[in-house]
């Protein structure tokens, strides 16, 4: 919910939909005759649904015109719902206000977390017990079971009470008494972060290994068990674990950090055990890795997250929300997009697969709250990691055209169906994230006397066996053993929680007797799925039934043996009869499943670093395991991309093997037939300094440098960019690097450029001295990588080897330099007779131009960005107007991200010389200046900008306000496009040009569009400032840079007219640093035909 905007706003057009706030509108909801048939917290039949949708229009329509129209099959007014499915309210305000959590306990009794107080906290946090007293399948009483409960976010049922999420503690609460209301409040761990509630402590769940898991939200955490911090292994008191997420065993007082997942507002798993999140942009991604597997790893190899369904271009993706769109308090592009993603959650009720659902997968849902919709994602679990995409094309599973239809958060039931947790609030960001102008005219708790709880499910109704459900009774452990075979992953999971929590002190034998018979049944995988990790709570998952599961046929259920072998060896360590696994779990690393050799992979990198794991046999035979199994995938073909990200995840399991041993892993890495220099680099890397002079100087690693200086190799490279990682890596390593003189001196000769650069950079970290006519090699490298003629991939990797010039003292001039033939191109040879003449600024400056090839650009900036600052910073700034689109972005960014060329910055902004609209100035950018530690800055920002975001025409669009309450006509608009703007733009089947195609541009506000026609130099877009050719003979041509290819121009001009300029015409290319929409378009026009436009705009 986190964002930015340059989009400024008014109270008039900001309401976020204000019409709700009429009397009345929080009322209780009217009675209806109860259903024959009917329970609490189940599906109505035929008669209460028909009074349910009735009751829904009934709320609904206390938001007023915005739910105008009929009601579908089904779904009520305002509400858009896939068509194998019907919408029901369960709950609405004054039964729950304010609803942010709904859990069930084993008595399936709903428990609803209220926060009244967000978002400034001025009221604390509640949890109700809602109840259905007349028995028509809607919840119509509630009754308070706890209250002062701070910033609480989240409720878990756990022994005989619930476990909140309240910062900065976890508390159990217990009604002990039996009166409905908590009478016990214990604080079980503290140290959680109180800050913004988005961001705070959340999402608390119950997995599959019988941990509590939490996510940290990224506000920070120095968790301690409050009776007795200094009782902690890990973290320790003082120990801030920063965003990591964490998990808890409360009975074995044991902490973990899990990892730095997405960070954001829930987190789910499937029903397999994997872990999913969210956060704002990122709508959807899979922990794959956790982090204890990577604890002795270095920090930069510690990410375990994959971000699924991410659009190929970037960014958040689509959503398709059907109502108006307000003005966004922040980041108006991404309208339309995922911008407060959160309450993912995965799907295992049972009952969705009678509606018939095409898309075959796991159905994932993710809520955002600020579009009104729920998405659905259908995710792939098969192999080392996931992939994911939408669900159905161009349309969500749920909308609204209520603009205070807020979801945040979703929970599925005992009973299968999916409920939708709806706050209904004004306003859902959180002032963090709204300019301060915009914040003092928002009534920021508008809606918080409202909420709404809607279930979904299946237009056919639930099936049977789940609607006749009634809870579990504790005392009947053999009903709960069977329930772990079920079809709904509640009751799978509450079954395993409660036979975990009422036996694991004295495990009956007819219980342990009767789960082990479920790990032999063949027909019930989720039942044998249950039953082992109910054993493993109960501490009796024997050697037999730990073997059986680790041969079972389905590779999910051996991925979870592995798993429960891990935890097993975690809980006692001592050596006993399962520690005999030890070799079948190592062996699983040739498993055909990939998910099987991920988990096993990591799981023995944990065994051979434990004291009873570390037996010299079982080391050398993992770390053989994994170098065999990456050996026999080396000949295969290229990778698709869904195979390329798996081999991520898998060559990150085997460096955490392999880094037991980094020295003997070395050796078996380089005398096989492994060419995938990653593991070979990572390997390398990790070489103990006291080790690295004699590696270095062995006849293996000589050898395998000399082979590759004859030519390409598959690994030198590698090795010789771990060898440099691992001599620069601290501790005032020493090396001899007497026995690599010579190797070095011919790689660094190589023909091939990138075997050159990273001899080189080993060379630079080693101190290794280089003659002045080796120096000038570098130099040629400059030339190769300025050929117009060249390759792109032989120029970038010249551009590289040239950014190492900067390391070495400028060579002589007496010394004439001797730059090799890259290729047999008659144009290459030509090119490096060149003189060397410029700095080394100078010529990797120019490679920033226009007229490079984008990646070029890129390149170049990446290799400044690491030289001198100042120097670097003035020649930006000097040469802003020549800079391409590429290079103009990544300079912006560089310009911005440090305080200290900040002055530079605002002294080019006054002066003119880098435009206002260049920067993409967010609002996290903006404060960067505004907010800045020195006086003197934030008065020069305040002077050219404000909170609320960039204005050059503030007169012109006050003018024109009126137009935002004029009800349009779109037809006489479309005239207006023709007329105006079709000579650059699209819509539709109408215009043409070089400006972005506005056929989506409806996604915006009608005052963001407002915004961007009359003030189109506030914000410009690198890809659409003018561009400004002048040719050798005086020539001057002007347009959207469209290509830049072998020194030529290719500009785009008004209906479509391409203008090519050939490299040997090219004189200067230079930005004007506007944007090629033209100002004053609003001339000639009053409110009424700017109203029609963006009626016609907004279609």
């Amino acid at each position: 919910m986190a964002g930015s905007t340059s989009t400024p706003a008014t109270k008039a057009t900001m309401r976020w939909a204000t019409s709700c706030a009429v009397p009345g509108c929080s009322r209780r909801m009217p009675q209806h005759p109860p259903a024959a048939s009917s329970a609490p917290g189940r599906r109505p039949h035929a008669a209460a649904t028909a009074a349910l949708t009735v009751a829904v229009l009934a709320v609904a329509g206390c938001a007023g015109p915005m739910l105008d129209g009929p009601a579908l099959d089904g779904v009520p007014a305002g509400f858009e719902l896939h068509p194998a499915f019907t919408l029901e309210l369960a709950a609405a305000e004054p039964v729950t206000v304010d609803p942010i959590d709904l859990a069930f306990d084993e008595k399936e009794r709903a428990f609803v977390l209220e926060l009244p107080g967000y978002p400034d906290m001025e009221r604390p946090a509640r949890i109700v017990e809602l109840m259905d007293g007349d028995g028509d399948g809607r919840w119509d009483e509630r009754r308070l079971f706890a209250d002062d409960l701070g910033m609480a976010d989240s409720i878990l049922p756990w022994r005989r009470g619930l476990l909140v999420a309240a910062p900065p503690h976890i508390v159990y609460l217990e009604d002990t008494d039996g009166d409905g209301r908590a009478d016990r409040r214990d604080v079980l761990l503290s140290g959680f972060a109180e800050g913004n509630p988005q961001h705070n402590v959340n999402a608390i769940r119950y997995g599959l290994d019988n941990w509590i898991y939490g996510v940290n939200g990224g506000n920070g955490a120095r968790v301690f068990w409050p009776e007795a911090p200094d009782e902690v292994e890990f973290p320790r008191a003082e120990e801030d674990i920063g965003q990591d997420d964490f998990r808890v065993d409360f009975g074995a007082r044991r902490f973990e950090r899990t990892g730095r997942g997405a960070g954001g507002f829930g987190m789910t798993f499937g029903p397999w055990g994997r872990a999913f999140g969210t956060h704002n942009l990122d709508h959807l991604s899979q922990v794959v890795v956790p982090r204890r597997y990577l604890d002795r790893l270095p920090a930069a190899w510690r990410n375990g997250r994959l971000r699924l369904a991410a659009p190929p271009e970037g960014g958040p993706a689509e959503l398709f929300p059907i109502g108006v769109r307000q003005t966004r308090p922040n980041h108006p592009e991404q309208s339309s997009r995922f911008s407060a993603a959160c309450a993912v959650t995965v799907y295992a009720g049972g009952a969705f697969g009678s509606a018939g659902l095409e898309e075959e997968g796991l159905q994932v849902f993710v809520a955002d709250p600020s579009a009104n919709v729920v998405h659905r994602a259908v995710v792939d679990t098969a192999g080392a990691a996931a992939q994911a995409g939408r669900g159905r094309s161009g349309v969500e599973f749920l909308a609204s055209t209520d603009p205070l239809f807020r979801p945040v958060n979703l929970t599925v039931g005992p009973d299968g169906a999916l409920y939708v947790l709806d706050m209904h609030r004004g306003v859902v960001e959180h002032p963090e994230w709204i300019p301060d102008p915009m914040e003092v005219e928002l009534d920021l708790y508008e809606g918080d006397d409202r909420g709404r709880i809607y279930r979904i499910v299946p237009a056919g109704g639930l099936p049977g066996d789940l609607e006749d459900f009634a809870g579990f009774d504790r005392s009947r452990p053999e009903e709960l053993v069977l329930a772990l075979a079920g079809p709904n992953r509640w009751r799978r999971l509450t079954a395993q929680r409660l036979l975990v929590e009422e036996f694991g002190a004295d495990p009956p034998e007819v219980v342990v007797r009767d789960l082990r018979e479920r790990l032999g049944d063949s027909g019930r995988p989720f039942g044998r799925l249950h039953a082992l990790w109910t054993l493993s709570g109960l501490g009796e998952l024997d050697r037999e039934s730990l073997g059986a599961a680790l041969d079972d046929p389905d590779p999910e259920l051996r991925r979870n043996a592995v798993l429960a072998f891990e935890e097993a060896l975690r809980v006692d360590a001592s050596v006993g009869p399962r520690m005999a696994l030890a070799p079948e779990v190592v062996a699983l690393i040739g498993d055909p499943d990939p998910g099987v050799r991920l988990q096993a992979m990591l799981t023995s990198g944990l065994l051979l670093r434990s004291e009873v794991g570390g037996a010299a046999a079982l080391r050398g035979a993992a770390m053989s395991a994994v170098v065999a199994g990456f050996t026999s995938a080396a000949g295969e073909a290229p990778l698709p991309a869904e195979a390329a990200t798996e081999q991520r995840w898998l060559r990150l399991a085997a460096v955490s093997v392999l880094a037991a041993d980094p020295v003997r892993s070395l050796e078996l890495l380089l005398t096989s037939d492994l060419t995938d220099g990653v593991v070979v680099e990572r390997i390398v890397s990790l070489l103990p300094a006291e080790r690295l002079g004699e590696v270095m100087a062995g006849d293996l690693v000589l050898r395998v440098l000399s082979d590759s200086a004859g030519g390409p190799s598959g690994i030198g490279d590698a090795l010789l960019g771990g060898l440099t990682a691992a001599a620069t890596g601290g501790g005032g390593r020493t090396v001899d690097d007497s026995a690599l003189a010579g190797p070095l001196r011919r790689l660094r000769q190589s023909a091939d450029d990138v075997l050159s650069a990273a001899a080189w950079r080993l060379s630079a970290a080693l101190g290794v001295e280089a003659s002045a006519v080796e120096v000038q090699l570098l130099d040629c490298a400059g030339v190769r990588a300025a050929n117009p003629a060249g390759g792109l991939e032989e120029r970038l990797q010249a551009l590289a080897l040239f950014g190492l010039r900067r390391h070495w003292p400028t060579a002589s001039e007496d010394v004439v330099p001797r730059c090799r033939e890259a290729s047999n191109s008659a144009a290459t040879r030509a090119a490096e007779a060149v003189p060397l003449g410029g700095t080394w600024l100078e010529r990797m400056g120019a490679l920033l131009g226009a007229e490079q090839p984008r990646p070029v650009q890129r390149a170049a900036m990446a290799e400044l960005a690491s030289a001198d600052e100042e120097t670097v910073t003035a020649y930006l700034v000097e040469g802003w107007p020549y800079l391409g689109t590429d290079a103009r972005r990544d300079a912006a960014s560089y310009l911005i991200r440090s305080r200290s060329r900040h002055g530079a910055l605002l002294d080019a902004l006054e002066s003119g010389r880098i435009g206002l609209g260049e920067m993409n100035f967010i609002l996290e950018r903006r404060r960067f200046l505004l907010r800045s530690p020195e006086p003197e800055i934030r008065r020069r920002a305040r002077a050219l900008f404000d909170d609320a975001g960039v204005v050059t025409r503030a007169e012109a669009i006050e003018a024109m306000r009126p137009a935002l309450e004029i009800d349009g006509d779109p037809e006489r608009g479309e005239g207006l496009f023709l007329e105006l703007c079709a000579r650059c733009h699209r819509s539709g089947g109408a215009g043409s040009g070089p400006g972005p195609d506005l056929s989506g541009i409806a996604r915006k506000s009608a005052e963001t569009l407002l915004h961007d026609i009359l003030d189109p130099n506030a914000a410009v877009d690198a890809a659409y400032v003018n561009y400004i050719v002048e040719t050798t003979d005086g020539e001057i041509q002007s347009g959207l840079l469209v290509e830049s290819a072998g020194g030529g121009i290719v500009l785009r001009a008004a209906e479509d007219l391409l203008i090519e300029v050939p490299a040997e015409r090219v004189r200067e290319v230079r930005s004007d640093s506007l944007s090629m929409m033209p100002e004053e378009l609003e001339a000639g026009l009053e409110p009424a035909d700017m109203a029609d436009l963006l009626a016609f705009l907004s279609r």
